[in-house]
């Protein structure tokens, strides 16, 4: 071995190191280089195992992990060696293995790292038993444990960790019980308390963390009052209040929390004074200042909130000018542009919401650019967007508003295929589409907002195909089939909206199935087929719409056993058995009908016995009475229909007399005697008949002068004109009859230029034909033709506009 280049290399080392310590790390790297060549030229491998050792420290400092791991297994190979003919090489050796661990604990080659600090404790503690006095063997014993420490709290092995850190302890106030002015002990004592602490409060054990918390600050503080300049105290003391604050501020005791807060935070203001470059103490005073902000907020002190909020965000900004592209930093920034946005917008100052809206939005686009299958960001950029949708809702700015929801489905759509099974982004995803469908509906845009229920329904639905029983996907597809059925229904689309009921319908069945004393999704059932019983009417599938009726029917009735005081569902029982009868009546299904109208009946006389002055009861009941009687007029039981009329002018009595100028009431007990005046003009009862007319004129014709433009009384005074002229054209009093056919055909002239309703044009061309069988019976054969013609014309113009030619 070369004595000068040993020396050189020693030289080189010492060098190397001290620019080391100094941050000089190009300078040091060349220094430890030449170091290492010259200990090579001399053979020198123990010093050469130092300086590998410090390159690799140096690489780890400036975050070349691999190559320092590269060094550093240099390192250890040449230790091993040595130390197999002289142990002493062991003590290098196990710093080397502590070295290793350290570094692959950082590259998170968790288990690595334990192995290595494993075999490095059993280094020293073979060392330690052949040298039970050697302090520094014991101290490197205690940093073992605590590494071990470390990586086990790491790993989330809280009572594994717990117990390394009482194992270092234990050493550590030994060592300082016997050098108790040993500034070095002193820190490491403080830092493991520190450790246990943190534990004990992670388990709950928030009073013994507590007492451990303020050992560790009484340390720390004394620390400081030897070297009161010193950073590396002072940030530690920061960090202790720090988490006092965060023990304080979980137990509730908020004063007590703040002051720990605050004092954290003028340490680390000075700190960053003295050492302005540092972002870790800037990062502290911005976080808290973060938190002091939400005290404020959670008091109620918006004001003083926000102020910490924008001074802990202009602190964000400044760092990341330094370091535009650090992760942590634009989270923080837009988690707090993110809370500004939502109190600005609380308070109504909804631009200024916008804005940090937007900025928020801005940095977490960014941070999407730099890792773009990050589900977290993705899943924060929806959420912003969802809010900016609302803002620009609330200004009434729809357009913008759409194109953030366009964005923010996008987005949900990546996060969907990342996370096809997950409900929450199913459901969000399946919200979006539903409020786009929406907005895309109230501008007229139907065909774009039915694609979009659509789509919605075709995500959910492949969902349920995996889960076929969840509750809350299977009522939000139902909620979107009805949705689209209506809408197909306003379109005329008829095919297509039962189609939606059905489904509907289906599902509201398997859910039922799982739920089966579930009144809500019962009413649902009952809904959907009282739906696709009034399309299947229009459409003229009389037999399917009677079947979806009895069904909606019996399920009204199955409710009504489970809630039998629900008035809604009685009145709900009753309209049915009505519609039914009605249904029957027209298919000529008499006895059937009655039956039903009957049943209808007895429900409202039964309510009505409860509550005898009910208005509305009164009116229901009154019409499946005149129901029942026109039933009964036309299969020819005048008698029975006549007793179901009188029972509704009774009904009325009292009602009339505390109302009697009611326009409702006029005009049921108007159609009441016209209809009594029908069924005495049936018995011959001519006289009596007419009185029944007269009266029932004079009830709609002063309704008529009240509201001369009502059309509905128009057709109504028209219709009893027309019942008096038959019955004159029967007893033989033709110029009456003629008179009256007049009358009618005046009122008539008016109705043409209203949109009217088939029966309105029917009984114009029924009065028509009446007063041209009238005039031809009477020889007057041209005024016939005249009326024939007319007839065929109202009757011809009537077909033109429902589109028949």
């Amino acid at each position: 071995m070369s004595k000068q280049a040993k020396d050189m290399a020693l030289r080189h080392l010492k060098k190397g190191e001290s620019q080391l310590n100094s941050g000089l790390y190009i300078d040091a790297l060349e220094s430890l280089t030449i170091a290492e060549n010259h200990a090579q030229k001399g053979q020198a491998t123990d010093i050469s195992s130092i300086i590998l050792g410090t390159i690799g420290n140096l690489l780890k400092y400036t975050g070349k992990y691999d190559e320092a791991l590269k060094y550093y297994t240099k390192a250890f190979d040449i230790l091993e060696e040595l130390a197999r003919s002289e142990p002493f090489f062991n003590t290098l050796l196990a710093a080397t293995l502590n070295n290793m661990g350290n570094l692959m604990a950082d590259m998170r080659k968790i288990e690595e790292a334990q192995q290595r600090y494993e075999r490095a404790l059993t280094l020293y503690l073979d060392l330690l038993e052949s040298n039970p006095d050697d302090l520094s063997c014991l101290s490197n014993v205690a940093l073992t444990h605590f590494n071990l420490g470390n990586l086990l709290a790491d790993r989330g092995m809280m009572e594994e960790a717990k117990q390394k850190y009482e194992s270092a302890l234990k050493i550590r106030e030994k060592l300082l019980d016997d050098a108790q002015y040993n500034v070095l002990y002193q820190s490491e004592v403080a830092a493991t308390l520190d450790k246990l602490a943190k534990i004990l409060e992670e388990r709950g054990e928030s009073e013994e963390a507590r007492s451990k918390w303020e050992t560790t600050l009484n340390m720390r503080e004394k620390l400081l009052e030897g070297e009161p300049d010193n950073g590396s105290y002072q940030a530690d003391i920061a960090a202790t209040l720090n988490n006092l604050g965060n023990l304080l501020l979980h137990k509730g005791m908020r004063d007590e929390a703040q002051q720990h807060y605050e004092r954290a935070q003028n340490i680390y203001e000075n700190l960053v004074k003295s050492e302005p470059d540092n972002g870790s103490y800037q990062a502290e005073v911005a976080a808290i200042l973060n938190i002091l902000a939400k005290m404020l907020e959670e008091m109620g002190l918006s004001e003083e909130a926000l102020r910490k909020y924008e001074r802990s965000l202009e602190i964000l900004e400044e760092m990341l000018e330094q370091k535009p592209e650090n992760g942590s930093y634009m989270e923080e920034a837009a988690a707090i542009l993110h809370t500004l946005g939502k109190m600005l917008e609380e308070k109504g100052q909804n631009k200024e919401a916008l804005r940090k809206y937007e900025q928020a939005l801005e940095i977490q686009e960014k941070m999407l650019d730099l890792e773009p299958e990050n589900v977290s960001i993705m899943a924060d950029v929806a959420a912003i967007l969802d809010k900016l949708t609302k803002i620009f809702e609330k200004m009434g700015q729809n357009e913008e508003a759409l194109q953030k929801y366009e964005r923010s489905l996008e987005m949900q759509e990546k996060l969907l295929m990342l996370e096809p099974e997950n409900v929450s982004i199913i459901t969000d995803v399946a919200a979006i589409l539903d409020k786009l469908a929406k907005m895309l509906e109230v501008k007229g845009q139907t065909e774009e907002a039915i694609k979009k229920y659509e789509q919605s329904i075709e995500i959910q639905e492949k969902f349920l195909e995996l889960k076929p029983e969840n509750v809350s996907i299977i009522t939000d597809v139902v909620a979107i089939l009805d949705k689209l059925a209506k809408m197909l229904e306003e379109k005329g689309e008829n095919e297509e909206a039962i189609q939606k009921y059905e489904r509907s319908l289906e599902m509201q069945e398997k859910l039922l199935m799982l739920e089966p004393e579930n009144v809500s999704i019962i009413t649902d059932v009952a809904a959907i087929l009282d739906k696709l019983a009034k399309i299947l009417e229009v459409k003229g599938q009389t037999e399917e719409a009677i079947q979806k009726y009895e069904q909606a029917l019996q399920i009204k009735q199955k409710l009504l056993e489970i809630e039998p005081e629900d008035v809604s569902i009685i009145i709900d029982v009753a309209a049915i058995l009505d519609k039914l009868a009605k249904m029957l009546e027209e298919k000529g299904q008499t006895e059937e009908a009655i039956k039903k109208y009957e049943q209808a009946l007895q429900i409202k006389q039964k309510m009505l016995e409860q509550e005898p002055d009910n208005i509305s009861y009164i009116t229901d009941a009154s019409a499946t009475l005149d129901n029942q009687g026109n039933l009964l007029v036309h299969i020819g039981l005048t008698d029975d229909a006549k007793q179901k009329y009188l029972q509704i002018l009774k009904m009325f009595d009292k009602p009339f007399e505390n109302e009697p100028d009611n326009v409702l009431y006029r005009s049921i007990i108007a159609a009441t005697l016209n209809n009594l005046g029908g069924v005495m003009a049936i018995e011959e009862r001519t006289e009596d008949a007419k009185y029944m007319y007269d009266c029932a004129l004079k009830m709609r014709e002063e309704l008529l002068r009240a509201e001369p433009d009502n059309v509905s009384y128009q057709a109504d005074v028209a219709a009893t004109l027309n019942d008096l002229g038959n019955l004159f054209v029967c007893i033989g009093l033709q110029d009456k009859a003629e008179q009256k056919y007049l009358q009618v055909l005046t009122i008539f002239d008016k109705l043409l230029e209203s949109e009217l309703n088939n029966i309105s044009y029917q009984s114009i061309v029924v009065t028509l034909n009446n007063l041209g069988n009238l005039l031809e019976d009477r020889g007057k054969i041209e005024g016939a033709k005249h009326m024939y013609e007319s007839a065929f014309k109202v009757h011809e113009n009537f077909l033109k506009r429902d589109g028949f030619s």
